[in-house]
């Protein structure tokens, strides 16, 4: 190949990465956006007209607790791709058979979430914000602080991750919604048009990492709880920068890594 066809096809390869980068932005997510929201939702910090949407695969002690702790100032409605554990009877105790679903485990989380909008969607309309959580991490935060800190934006996580070198998210793994933006026709759109999303590759590429992204291109406003949780994998497996950044939170992948992690986070964090 002569010296001039090299040159153009680096020049081909330049302006492909450039374009790449400039469709996916690379800047983190939270900067520079304006939001289409049209009314401003008040959440008192004693009475807060929320609702968290709960998917996960078997519900255990961990997912139990929580959401005891919280279901008498926050609707919860579950959704358990797998099959019913013992943990399972003692939630619908709590919450009540109507807002329990256990389904086929098809479509991972976001697809347990896609079947509880469809199910509860006329109830869900009805809350100024609604988380969408699942059960990878043990949660001891304060939902008090959360939802009013979300008050501000369209969608709002607990952290956000930068998959090297181009693509900034928000973390999927507990994202409150707004009133604005859960009752729009966008909203809906996205989830009639979601494709197939079985198994966790399929689950992160074509929803996690798009999710608030898409949303922030249409002009809606995003946000986060502590800029300083940035990466979310990196935490996973470094228990010294979980225990530096994850003070109110911890993923079970770190427990699965560290298994002296779950104490320690007992001792730092002894309740949300």
């Amino acid at each position: 190949m002569c010296i001039n066809a090299w040159l153009l096809l680096i020049i081909i390869v330049l302006c492909v990465i450039i374009y790449a980068m400039y469709k996916i932005k690379t800047r983190p997510i939270i900067i520079d956006i304006k939001s289409r929201r049209c009314e401003s939702f008040t959440v008192p910090e004693t009475n807060i007209n929320a609702a968290i949407l709960f998917a996960c695969f078997k519900i255990n002690e961990h997912d139990y607790a929580f959401i005891e702790k919280w279901h008498n100032d926050i609707d919860f409605y579950v959704v358990v791709n797998g099959d019913p554990t013992e943990w399972d009877s003692k939630v619908i105790e709590l919450i009540g058979s109507d807002r329990y679903l256990n389904r086929e485990n098809k479509g991972y989380d976001a697809g347990a979430w896609k079947a509880g909008i469809y199910k509860w969607r006329d109830k869900l309309n009805g809350y100024d914000l609604v988380g969408l959580v699942n059960n990878s991490c043990i949660y001891k935060v304060n939902l008090h602080s959360i939802f009013l800190h979300a008050n501000d934006y369209d969608l709002y996580s607990l952290g956000q991750t930068l998959v090297q070198p181009f693509i900034w998210f928000l973390n999927a793994y507990f994202i409150v919604i707004s009133k604005g933006l859960f009752t729009s026709d966008d909203f809906m759109e996205y989830w009639d048009k979601l494709p197939n999303t079985n198994g966790y590759v399929r689950s992160a590429t074509r929803h996690e990492w798009k999710f608030a992204n898409h949303f922030k291109r249409l002009g809606y406003k995003c946000g986060v709880y502590d800029i300083t949780r940035q990466n979310a994998f990196v935490y996973a497996v470094d228990k010294e920068k979980h225990n530096k950044y994850h003070r109110e939170f911890i993923k079970n992948k770190t427990i699965r890594n560290h298994p002296d992690a779950l104490n320690k986070f007992n001792e730092k964090v002894p309740s949300g």
